[in-house]
């Protein structure tokens, strides 16, 4: 009896804390991503019960990869089957991630590409017109693997903040994840719980992937070291998306002043502290270019150099255009020398 009144608390402390996230309010229209796996399913379970008591409205989408073959397709109608017995309108949709797959973006970057794309998809087959909110099931242990993939490759305060607890996707459309800050065997105490079985994908025991070997080796020896491993990388994680947070307001501000019909003030710019030129720069391309995708760090720093080059110095972005110094400005320009069409800014 007292064994389950401890299971209880568990399951009331998981729901409490995705509850406490502030992330779901009464008439949202959300979208849980449900995989099969024990994370998406304990996802949907909370969310069902929240949706009850919170009063938004929830649908679940399933994405089909091509993959797996017969094993991915179970895991569709296991969660077909999961939405019917809770009365869950429920989407199936099928992608083709070799197929889609070029040479020039990786498996995992086509899966994710082609799951953003059947989430925006969904939004408009559920929710046609309205704002929606994609709920996904990424933990804090997905978190720290995160954080500490960025850490080995080099990064700066936006890597160390991970994932974000709520972000957009498309216009109308935007992700939350409920479960970032809940750890996996507090999950799997809930479906326990439940008494609620989940199905589990093969490929996350091979450690051909980088992520599957932070998961395998490395966060056991953290967790070694101090049981409260997870937990700490993910309040790190917090205080640096508020840092991050905090620096990308300023810096929306100072590009109100820096950033005029198209032009960067190279003479401003270069006055502000390397780390907020940087910001700047990135934000004069996106305003430019309508995106910062395939932008890296030695982008930004050979822009960063025409802040106090002589006149008529360039440096190419990626694609059809470079910027140019010229004057007290910085010009955006096709790599041809002609005048580039006006930005967004």
């Amino acid at each position: 009896m007292q064994e389950g009144n401890g299971d209880k608390t568990k399951k009331s402390g998981l729901v409490e804390s995705v509850r406490q996230t502030g992330l779901l309010c009464k008439r949202d229209r959300v979208i849980a991503g449900v995989s099969g796996g024990a994370d998406s399913v304990c996802l949907f379970l909370v969310l069902k019960e929240l949706s009850e008591e919170i009063g938004f409205s929830l649908a679940a989408l399933h994405v089909e990869h091509g993959i797996r073959g017969e094993d991915s397709r179970e895991d569709a109608a296991f969660v077909e089957n999961l939405c019917k017995k809770t009365d869950t309108p429920f989407l199936l949709k099928e992608v083709d991630v070799p197929e889609a797959k070029t040479t020039h973006i990786s498996i995992e970057e086509t899966a994710r590409n082609l799951r953003r794309q059947a989430f925006v998809e969904a939004a408009a087959y559920f929710f046609a017109g309205e704002d929606v909110k994609i709920a996904l099931a990424h933990n804090a242990e997905d978190q720290a693997e995160t954080v500490l993939l960025h850490l080995v490759r080099g990064t700066g305060v936006k890597g160390l903040g991970g994932m974000e607890e709520a972000a957009p996707l498309a216009p109308g459309v935007g992700i939350i994840r409920p479960l970032l800050a809940v750890e996996r065997a507090e999950i799997e105490a809930y479906l326990e719980e439940k008494k609620q079985p989940y199905r589990t994908d093969a490929t996350n025991d091979e450690d051909a992937y980088t992520r599957n070997y932070i998961r395998h080796h490395i966060l056991p020896e953290l967790k070694r070291l101090n049981q409260q491993a997870i937990k700490h990388i993910g309040q790190t994680s917090a205080a640096m998306r508020q840092v991050e947070s905090e620096r990308r307001q300023k810096a929306d501000e100072l590009s109100q002043e820096v950033i005029l019909d198209g032009k960067l003030n190279r003479i401003y710019a270069a006055s502000a502290p390397p780390e907020m030129q940087s910001r700047l720069i990135r934000a004069w391309i996106w305003k430019q270019n309508g995106t910062v995708r395939n932008i890296t760090s030695k982008h930004i720093a050979a822009v960063r150099a025409l802040l106090t080059a002589p006149n008529g110095t360039k440096s190419d972005i990626p694609g059809a255009y470079r910027a140019r110094a010229d004057g007290d400005w910085l010009i955006w320009e096709k790599k041809d020398g002609r005048n580039a069409p006006k930005g967004k800014g």
